[in-house]
């Protein structure tokens, strides 16, 4: 099963926004 381009995106952007937190939390 394929994701649409769009959810991926979305994904994309929350790990990195969730990469971000993760780093100032330390």
């Amino acid at each position: 099963m394929q994701l649409p381009t769009a959810r991926q995106d979305e994904l994309g952007q929350l790990s990195k926004a969730f990469m971000q937190m993760s780093d100032q939390l330390k």
